[in-house]
C-alpha cells in the first residue's frame, strides 16, 4: 500500500513538472498569428508565382516526435527530441497544403497532403436535364445549353479543382455508359487511365485519368458517364495531381448523387421555386435535421450523424419555438430529445428527457422556455403515458400530467393474427411523416401547448383527443372527439381540424363545438390566418395487390391524390394539387402566406416493378418509396371572391403555377413569421442552387 502511494506521488510530481514546462514553453512562444504569417510565406516560396493568398486556414498545437516536425525528408537525420509546434492546413484556391512549424515559426516543412481530405459543404444545382451537388464555395457557369462548369473561377484553372457536366444528347439504342467512356478516352488519347472502371448504380461508369494541363502541370480527373432516358451525360471532376487525393472522396460523392433528368423516379423535373417564402423552414433530409428557406433547400445541417441505413440514429419531428429562436426534435432510435439555438455555430444539445415517445412531436410552451414531450411507458403494460416538460436550456424537468392512454391499450394485437401483413414500405414512410404508430391506419399523434395551463394530446392511436390541465396534472378526454383523427391545431390555437369517419371535421376548442362537413379528407393543414383548412384525399387507382418482396408480405396500391383549400363554412373549395402516389403527408403553409409546402409519399409500384424486372439490390434501394417536398406559391388577387371571417378578410388562393418538386425530404415545418435560417449570417435565396450536406 505504501509503495502504491509513493508511486502515485512520484507520478503526480512528474505531471506537475510537465505542466510547468508546457506553461514555460507557451510563454516563450510567438503569437500564433505571427506563426501563421511565417507558414504562409513559407508556402508562398514553395508554390508557383503569383501567390494568390489563402482562402482559409486551420491549425492545431502539436508535439512532434523529433526535429523533422512530423514530415521528415528522406535521407535526412534530425535531433531525436520532442519538438512542440503547430500543424497548419492552408487552403489556396481550393487545394489544402499541410505545413508544420516549430513554436516560433522559424522552421517549417511542407508535408505530403495524401492524408488530408476535403469535406466541403455542398450546394445542389438543378436544371430541367439533371441535378448535381457541388462545393458551396464554387460558382456555376453555364457555357451553353449542353455544358455547365463548376469551380472557383468562371473557367477551368490548372491549379484549381473544378467540374464540368456535359449533356451529350440523345444516344442511339444500345449505347451504354461504357461506350461513352470509350468515346471519351479515344478523343483524349493523351490521357492515361490510372484507376480501373467501376459501376455507378445501374446507369453509369467511371474511371480516373491523368494527363498534362495547359500549363504543363499534371492533372487527374474522375470521369463519369451515364445513360438515362436515352440521353447521355458526362461528368469530369478534376484537380491538380498532388491534390486529387484530397478531392477524390468528394468527387465520388458528387457523381454518385448525380440525378439525370429526375429524382426519386417521380418523372418530374426539379426546378427553382417561384415566389419562395423567406421564412425559416425546418425539415428532415437523409435522417438529419436541416434548416433553410424554400428557395435554399436543403439548407444548413443542424445534425450530421444520422445513420438511417444501420438504424443507429435517425432524427424526426422538428418543431420551431414560438419566438423562432430554437428548434426541438427527437432521435427516433435513441428515444432522446434535442434542441438547437439558431445562430452562429448552432449545435444540437441533448436534453435530459429519457424514453421519449417518438410518435408524439415535442411541443413548445407559449413563452418558448419549455418543451413538452410524452414519456413512453416501456416495460409496463399498465403504465400510463406521462407528459413531461424540460427547459430549453436543460436546467429543469417537471411532470405536467398523465394521459388517459396506457401502454396496454396501444399494444399491437395484430401480431397475434396469422394473416397479419407487414406494413408496406410506403406506409412506413407515411408513419414517420405524420407521427403515426406503424401498425395502425391511425391519424398520427398530436401534442400541442396552446396556453400556459393547457396541453392538447391525441391518444396513443391518434383516434381521440385529451385536454391536460397543467395546474392539476389531470387529463380529460374530449367526449366530442372520441373518433377524431389526423388532428391539426390552427395557428390561432383555438380550432382543430381532423376527420371523423373519413369526413372533414372542425372543432372549436373555446366553444366545444363540433362541425362535420360532407367532404372526404385524409391529412390536414391550416391557412396562415386560421380562416381556411387545407386537406388531402387519397383514392385507390388500382385494386389492392399482395406483394412479398425482400422478405416482406404486404398489400399495396397506387392512389390518386389531391390537395384542397376550403373555407371554414364549407365554401370556396379550391383544388391546389392533383397527382398520384401513396399519400400526401405533411401540409405546411408559410406564415407569411406565400404558399404551401407539402410532401407526397411515393407508392411501392417502382419497387415492385424493379423486383419483377430482377433489378440489382443496389438499384432496389433507390426504388424504395420516399417522401418528397413540393412547393405551391399562392398569389392572391382582387379578382378572387372574398368573404369576411371575423376581423380578417379571406381570399381564396389564385393558383398561377403548378406545384414545384423541391427535394427528396420530409416533415417540413415553418417557423413563425419573420424567422430565418441563420448560422452566423442569414441564408439568402439562390435561384437554381440549394445547400445540401457535405461528406
Amino acid at each position: 500500500m505504501r509503495r502504491s502511494i509513493t508511486i502515485f506521488i512520484a507520478l503526480l510530481i512528474a505531471l506537475l513538472s510537465l505542466g510547468a514546462a508546457s506553461a514555460h514553453n507557451a510563454a516563450q512562444s510567438t503569437d500564433v498569428n505571427d506563426v501563421v504569417k511565417k507558414a504562409t510565406q513559407f508556402l508562398s516560396d514553395h508554390l508557383p508565382k503569383p501567390f494568390p493568398g489563402l482562402d482559409t486556414f486551420t491549425y492545431s498545437a502539436q508535439t512532434f516526435p523529433d526535429g523533422g516536425l512530423g514530415c521528415p525528408e528522406k535521407g535526412k537525420s534530425y535531433p531525436q527530441t520532442a519538438t512542440p509546434g503547430y500543424r497548419f492546413l492552408l487552403t489556396v484556391q481550393g487545394v489544402i497544403y499541410e505545413v508544420h512549424t516549430n513554436l516560433d515559426g522559424s522552421r517549417a516543412v511542407l508535408c505530403d497532403q495524401a492524408s488530408v481530405k476535403q469535406n466541403p459543404p455542398l450546394n445542389t444545382f438543378r436544371s430541367a436535364q439533371f441535378s448535381i451537388a457541388y462545393p458551396q464555395a464554387w460558382t456555376v457557369t453555364t457555357r451553353d445549353a449542353s455544358e455547365t462548369y463548376f469551380g472557383l473561377s468562371a473557367a477551368p484553372v490548372c491549379s484549381q479543382p473544378g467540374m464540368t457536366v456535359t449533356l451529350l444528347g440523345v444516344e442511339p439504342p444500345g449505347k451504354t455508359a461504357e461506350m461513352l467512356l470509350n468515346d471519351y478516352q479515344k478523343a483524349n488519347a493523351d490521357l492515361t487511365a490510372i484507376v480501373a472502371r467501376t459501376d455507378i448504380g445501374d446507369l453509369g461508369r467511371d474511371a480516373v485519368y491523368q494527363g498534362a494541363c495547359t500549363d504543363g502541370s499534371l492533372r487527374r480527373s474522375l470521369v463519369a458517364t451515364f445513360i438515362a432516358f436515352s440521353t447521355g451525360y458526362r461528368i469530369v471532376a478534376f484537380a491538380p495531381k498532388n491534390a486529387f487525393d484530397q478531392w477524390s472522396d468528394t468527387f465520388q460523392h458528387l457523381v454518385a448523387a448525380f440525378n439525370p433528368a429526375t429524382v426519386g423516379g417521380s418523372g418530374a423535373a426539379i426546378l427553382a421555386p417561384e415566389h419562395a417564402s423567406p421564412t425559416l423552414l425546418v425539415h428532415i433530409f437523409g435522417g438529419n435535421v436541416f434548416m433553410a428557406n424554400v428557395a435554399d433547400l436543403p439548407g444548413a445541417p443542424l445534425t450530421t450523424d444520422a445513420a438511417a441505413i444501420n438504424s443507429t440514429r435517425l432524427y424526426s419531428q422538428p418543431r420551431v419555438s414560438p419566438d423562432g429562436r430554437r428548434i426541438a426534435f427527437i432521435d427516433r432510435i435513441k428515444h432522446t430529445l434535442y434542441v438547437v439555438t439558431i445562430g452562429k455555430n448552432a449545435t444540437a444539445a441533448q436534453l435530459p428527457a429519457q424514453l421519449t415517445d417518438v410518435d408524439y412531436p415535442p411541443a413548445w410552451s407559449p413563452d418558448s422556455l419549455e418543451i413538452a414531450y410524452v414519456n413512453a411507458p416501456f416495460g409496463s403494460r399498465a403504465a400510463p403515458f406521462v407528459v413531461q416538460a424540460v427547459r430549453a436550456d436543460g436546467a429543469v424537468t417537471r411532470k405536467l400530467g398523465t394521459l388517459a392512454s396506457t401502454f396496454a391499450s396501444c399494444v399491437m394485437s395484430e401480431h397475434q393474427n396469422p394473416e397479419f401483413l407487414d406494413p408496406e414500405p410506403a406506409a412506413r414512410v407515411l408513419s414517420a411523416e405524420v407521427g403515426a404508430h406503424l401498425f395502425y391506419e391511425d391519424g398520427g399523434s398530436l401534442l400541442e401547448w396552446p396556453t400556459a395551463n393547457s396541453v392538447l394530446a391525441s391518444n396513443c392511436r391518434g383516434t381521440g383527443m385529451e385536454r391536460l390541465d397543467v395546474g392539476s396534472g389531470q387529463s380529460t378526454p374530449i367526449a366530442e372527439l372520441a373518433d377524431f383523427r389526423h388532428a391539426r391545431l390552427s395557428p390561432s390555437k383555438t380550432l382543430l381540424a381532423g376527420s371523423v369517419s373519413g369526413k372533414l371535421t372542425l372543432f372549436d376548442l373555446t366553444a366545444n363545438k363540433l362541425a362535420t362537413l360532407p367532404i372526404d379528407a385524409d391529412q390536414m393543414g391550416w391557412s396562415a390566418n386560421s380562416s381556411a383548412v387545407l386537406y388531402s384525399t387519397r383514392t385507390a387507382k388500382t385494386p389492392l395487390k399482395s406483394a412479398r418482396p425482400l422478405g416482406m408480405n404486404f398489400e399495396w396500391a397506387d392512389y390518386a391524390l389531391t390537395l384542397h383549400q376550403i373555407g371554414l363554412d364549407g365554401s370556396t373549395d379550391t383544388l391546389l394539387y392533383s397527382g398520384s402516389g401513396y399519400a400526401i403527408g405533411s401540409i405546411a403553409v408559410s406564415p407569411d402566406g406565400f404558399g404551401v409546402a407539402f410532401t407526397v409519399v411515393q407508392s411501392d409500384s417502382a419497387l415492385i416493378e424493379g423486383i419483377a424486372n430482377k433489378a440489382r439490390t443496389s438499384e432496389l434501394a433507390r426504388l424504395m418509396p420516399i417522401a418528397q417536398i413540393y412547393w405551391l406559391p399562392f398569389t392572391v388577387t382582387t379578382s378572387v371572391a372574398t368573404k369576411a371571417a371575423g376581423t380578417a378578410t379571406v381570399a381564396a388562393p389564385a393558383i398561377t403555377a403548378a406545384p414545384t418538386l423541391l427535394i427528396d425530404s420530409s416533415q417540413p415545418v415553418f417557423g413563425p413569421s419573420g424567422s430565418l435560417a441563420v448560422i452566423g449570417v442569414p441564408v439568402a435565396p439562390r435561384a437554381g442552387a440549394t445547400n445540401i450536406p457535405g461528406g
